[in-house]
């Protein structure tokens, strides 16, 4: 890989592969990073259960109409927490889960979305968990996307006796402009947990607006676990159609994500976790139309948790999205995993690609775009824990930059702060790697990744719910200092920034893999600002 393939922000976080972590590696940072909701120390617990693999409380969405994606964060522990400074916070039973959207230029808060259901009604607490999944898309070509919310552990009185039915859910669908409640879509069932995922998809029902599938959680019925598939008008969230699945006693095996076009209509289709018949093995059954079929299903690895989001992109050519699944199995010795790239329309195996096995759940595995130039997609998956020395040895998760060409492991990717599960005593983030999302925060063109992780750790106030990390490529050259002119000021300020390891922007990095940070990264630092990309 030539250096000229590496985006320049994310090189100032990772480090390559088989590099020595402890003396080498480039000091941490990232473009910036904000610590949001600080909240009362006292109630300091808890933080993060209801955020899982197979949620998407992360989400990059352009909300402010600027030409930038932003980052949607869930913030549902809110509805315990004391969220002391955010338009949800109050004492319990009046404070609310919220949502949080945040400017992908600057990390500053554009809005909040508080709950429309307090965290107590009546008698008792009403703890629907507002915020553990999101979707957005623009609805009414404002440039703004809407965003739907779920709660899907959201009590409802179905009957209009004043009794709250328990665990319904439901979605909050806002506006991307103002703020404002749209619309609410309540589920119908006590118990099945409606909107436990969701998905904006293409304009299935062809009034011009984009429509939302969202499930349920399976529940066991008739000797099997059955859960419900509905599509939604995007334009008044009425019910369009339904369907049944099989899923899994596993809850976070059941999840939904848009993966692009990829039988050929021009609308976004969607991809559903399933499962065959008892005892039959794991689905990812792809969705195309309003008619809602769940035939065109594909076997991934039978293990506990969500198999990945599988959008990949075209990896074939045939200008139709192609999917990942994950594989794995224990093969007398080992545990063995890949990912198999497959075309949707064909069900013809593009390539098989080996991954490093987990241990428990599978990964998080998002596209990142064509980083080194080769023609194919690099995902990123994690996480995975790496050595990072010391006495007593320590651990931390980190991500690895995956080439989709031939299964080489670029970089590997990690954080400010140490990531992990929260239980070693040099993690300072949990749940970092299960909310990785790609967007354009910059608005220069090229996909952006981001990472938010929850804090734990931290015996000192203040402290915070969530810590934003992007690893960004910046534009080729860049008008930094906003004057409308791309010259030598902007080469000031990249020069500046590389010798200040302080600054929030970029900083020296080993961009040329000598490991060393020196002249030489300089040098295409400058030709890169020269030259273009």
């Amino acid at each position: 890989m030539t250096p000229r393939a590496l985006p320049l922000a994310i090189a100032a976080l990772l480090t390559p592969v088989g590099a020595a972590f402890a003396d080498e590696r480039p000091p941490r940072s990232t473009l910036w990073r904000q610590n949001l909701i600080p909240h009362d120390p006292a109630d300091a617990v808890g933080f993060g259960s209801p955020l899982q693999t197979g949620r998407n409380w992360v989400i990059a969405a352009d909300v402010d109409g600027d030409g930038a994606d932003d980052l949607v964060i869930g913030a549902p522990e809110c509805q315990l927490v004391d969220c002391a400074g955010s338009a949800a916070s109050g004492p319990l039973g009046v404070r609310r889960a919220v949502v949080l959207v945040i400017s992908g230029r600057t990390g500053g808060l554009l809005r909040e979305l508080a709950s429309p259901t307090p965290s107590a009604q009546g008698t008792g607490l009403n703890l629907g968990s507002f915020g553990t999944q999101l979707a957005a898309a623009d609805l009414n070509g404002d440039g703004r996307a809407e965003i739907a919310v779920s709660a899907p552990f959201e009590n409802v009185d179905l009957n209009g006796d004043g009794v709250n039915e328990f665990s319904v859910g439901a979605v909050s669908v806002f506006d991307g402009a103002t703020g404002a409640l749209l619309h609410r879509i309540v589920g119908d069932t006590p118990g099945r947990s409606f909107g436990y995922s969701s998905c904006y998809v293409g304009d299935w029902t062809g009034d011009g607006v984009r429509d939302l599938l969202i499930t349920t959680r399976p529940v066991f019925q008739g000797g099997d676990y059955i859960g419900s598939l509905r599509l939604h008008s995007g334009a008044d969230g009425s019910r369009v159609a339904s369907t049944t699945f099989t899923g899994d006693v596993v809850a976070a095996a059941v999840h939904i994500v848009n993966v692009g076009d990829t039988d050929g209509d021009g609308f976004d289709d969607a991809a559903l976790t399933t499962r065959a018949g008892p005892p039959g093995p794991p689905l990812l059954t792809v969705v195309t139309s309003a008619a809602l079929d769940l035939a065109n299903a594909f076997v991934v690895s039978d293990s506990l948790g969500k198999p990945p989001a599988p959008f990949v992109g075209d990896l074939d050519g045939d200008g139709l999205a192609d999917i990942a699944l994950w594989r794995q199995f224990f093969n007398g010795t080992d545990f063995v995993a890949s990912l198999e790239l497959v075309s949707p329309e064909s069900g013809d195996v593009i390539r098989t690609i080996d991954i490093p096995p987990r241990s428990n759940t599978p990964p998080v595995i998002v596209s990142l775009g064509d980083v080194n130039a080769d023609g194919a997609p690099e995902v990123v998956i994690g996480p995975f824990p790496v050595s990072i020395g010391g006495q007593p040895p320590a651990t931390e998760d980190r991500a690895l930059v995956v080439s989709l060409a031939d299964g080489s492991v670029l970089e590997t990717l990690f954080t400010l702060d140490p990531s992990g599960d929260g239980d070693s005593a040099n993690t300072r983030l949990a749940h970092t790697y299960t909310s990785m999302v790609v967007g354009d925060f910059d608005g220069d063109g090229a996909p952006d990744l981001a990472a938010v992780g929850v804090p734990v750790n931290q015996s000192q106030p203040p402290l915070h719910l969530r810590q934003i990390n992007i690893f960004r490529r910046p534009g080729c050259p860049e008008d930094l200092n906003a004057d409308a002119r791309i010259g030598f000021a902007d080469l000031a300020i990249l020069i500046d920034q590389f010798n200040d390891s302080a600054d929030a922007g970029e900083i020296p990095a080993d961009l040329d893999g000598d490991g060393l940070v020196g002249f030489g990264d300089l040098s295409l630092l400058l030709g890169r600002f020269n030259s273009g990309c």
